[in-house]
């Protein structure tokens, strides 16, 4: 774009124009780090997992009474592999759960995904997701307030903007008040 070539094409045919003109060379291509999970667990191997170990139960158990309802084979596999499988404690599995059942969101799917951003974030036990839930719930609070200094009350701010209002009060240290006066 800062060249003003009309598409990705023109750009890759001026690339290859200076290649071979001899003015750049080509960098060997670094493969990216794939990240192999593996894969979820079957319901037969859920089955027998959960004759060995009690923690598969209380998981279960504890699901079900936050998703208010059966969980499902497939969330049952889900759940199961994570623990199993990927070696995520059973305490942080059930605060994703409960989070995302504070959302509305009931399955497995949503809160595997939950954990593997946690994990990638670094967060991996109990400890570390309490403390991040509470820093949400932090984040959510003082979004609240700034609504309400805005007049903007029961209304919900964009990604962008959440982003912004945290960094007010985490990074620039701001108060209500000098939001207020700003």
């Amino acid at each position: 774009h800062a060249l003003r070539l009309k598409s990705t094409a023109a750009a890759q045919r001026a690339l290859d124009f200076w290649y071979g003109a001899g003015l750049l060379e080509r960098a060997p291509e670094a493969a990216e780090p794939v990240e192999v999970r593996p894969p979820r667990l079957t319901t037969a191997e859920v089955a027998a997992a959960s004759c060995t170990d009690p923690q598969i139960a209380a998981l279960l158990h504890e699901c079900q009474n936050l998703f208010g309802g059966v969980v499902t084979q497939t969330d049952t596999n889900i759940l199961v592999s994570l623990y199993r499988s990927d070696g995520i404690p059973v305490d942080t599995i059930l605060l994703a759960a409960a989070h995302a059942a504070s959302e509305g969101h009931r399955s497995g799917r949503y809160v595997e995904r939950m954990v593997l951003r946690w994990r990638e974030a670094g967060i991996v036990t109990g400890a570390d997701a309490e403390r991040y839930l509470q820093q949400l719930e932090i984040r959510r609070q003082r979004e609240q307030q700034v609504a309400e200094l805005l007049g903007r009350a029961n209304s919900t701010f964009p990604a962008a903007e959440r982003r912004i209002i945290a960094r007010w009060f985490e990074e620039f240290g701001y108060d209500t008040a000098m939001i207020a006066e700003a």
